[in-house]
């Protein structure tokens, strides 16, 4: 009996361990930074980063200020009334988009997002990749 437990405790575990190797290391705040850094500030065909959906587990217990420093003002943020995108309407958000793609001028579209939860404290308390349209 135990033995089947185990086995099936095993099999079910063995593929979310797959799935998390999968998305490789989690990326530091450094080269969140380098990936958005290296995009152009304009284009005339579309443009995303290779660091979209890798692991970004690492940016969890990190405060604002710190994003802030490194990855620049949110592409756009949640507040209470909307979705805002100039960067003073974020200052109380506790949620912050940060884009990881460009568009072409007069085009519309999205692209991978890193969307950051925060605490009423200011500290990141999840961190995940969406995708908009």
């Amino acid at each position: 009996m135990y033995a089947r437990f185990l086995l099936l405790l095993l099999s079910i575990s063995l593929p979310v361990h797959a799935a998390e190797s999968e998305l490789g290391p989690p990326l530091s705040l450094r080269e969140l930074a380098a990936c958005r850094q290296a995009l152009p500030s304009s284009t005339k065909k579309y443009v995303e980063t290779s660091c979209h959906g890798r692991d970004v587990s690492s940016l969890v217990g990190m405060w604002r200020k710190e994003l802030d420093e490194s990855l620049g003002k949110p592409s756009w943020c949640n507040t209470k009334e909307t979705i805002a995108i100039e960067a003073k309407s974020c200052i109380y958000s506790t949620e912050l988009g940060y884009s990881f793609y460009v568009l072409p001028r007069n085009s519309l579209g999205g692209g991978p997002e890193l969307v950051v939860a925060l605490d009423g404290k200011d500290r990141v308390t999840s961190a995940k990749w969406v995708f908009t349209q």
